[in-house]
């Protein structure tokens, strides 16, 4: 689970794990209180994917009231990420995401 603030505006690090390298492909989030995403926003890549951990860091665009994913407090948000590999779009388990 991920804390944050509801007056802040910030890029929330998600760890993403995959058997290929998908930095050279986009990374999508969505972020909602419940049900199935419909509206993905494009995040980063942050450094390269390792190939012994299968494992690469990427970056939500800006989270937050005023953000590309925007959030109001006392709620939880169900954060989810998807990227491509080769002719796949895996879907992460979603990460709560708690605003106070």
């Amino acid at each position: 689970m991920i804390t944050i603030e509801s007056a802040t505006i910030q890029k929330l690090q998600v760890f993403i794990s995959t058997t290929g390298d998908p930095t050279g492909g986009v990374v999508d989030f969505a972020l909602i209180v419940a049900g199935e995403p419909s509206v993905w926003v494009a995040g980063t890549w942050s450094g390269s994917w390792d190939p012994v951990t299968g494992r690469v860091l990427a970056l939500t665009p800006l989270v937050g009231a005023t953000g590309a994913l925007p959030v109001v407090g006392g709620a939880d948000y169900f954060l989810f990420s998807r990227w491509r590999v080769g002719v796949e779009t895996p879907v992460a388990t979603p990460t709560v995401v708690r605003v106070r």
